[in-house]
């Protein structure tokens, strides 16, 4: 019997997370969803609808703020409900927003309830996926492996976009 992945050396280590599609299917996830490239989009057809930076600010703002006051509240749901449950809300919330910004040129008012359904779809997204993440890695035992702790690389845009609005 082998023994348990943290008890082996971290070549040992390094090796059986290389050979797992999982753990490349987690780091895809990772990278895509971090790159943040639909609010690229966004920017430009705000500014192509003749939205000023003050008001794109506040959008932006608002959908953050709503994203940090609900993690905890989603977290309880998800402790109640399930994480499953829980990341299906999440898309549900991101479907809503994104049929409130297609009609988002009729109104301020519109593109105000299309960031907030986004803030709560962020914040209903970002407890349950990475807590089923830790679950795998725990599973194998990998939850101390110093090969996969996580580094801040950027500084959060969160903070900006809402000191930018104040």
């Amino acid at each position: 019997m082998e023994p348990p992945l943290a008890d082996r050396s971290d070549a040992e280590v390094q090796r059986f997370i290389e050979s797992n599609s999982l753990v490349w299917r987690f780091c895809m996830y990772g990278a895509i969803k971090n790159l943040q490239i639909f609010e690229a989009y966004l920017l430009l057809i705000l500014m192509e609808w003749g939205s000023s930076f003050f008001q794109i600010g506040v959008l932006e703002s608002i959908m953050f703020a709503l994203t940090y006051a609900f993690e905890v509240p989603s977290g309880v749901i998800a402790d109640h409900f399930g994480k499953k449950n829980e990341l299906l809300l999440c898309f549900v919330w991101y479907m809503i927003s994104f049929a409130f910004y297609a009609y988002g040129e009729v109104g301020f008012g519109m593109l105000v309830l299309a960031g907030a359904l986004s803030g709560l779809g962020e914040a209903f997204r970002s407890g349950p996926h990475t807590s089923r993440i830790m679950a795998w890695l725990d599973k194998h035992e990998l939850g101390g492996c110093a090969c996969l702790r996580r580094r801040q690389t950027k500084p959060s845009p969160h903070r900006h976009a809402l000191a930018l609005a104040l």
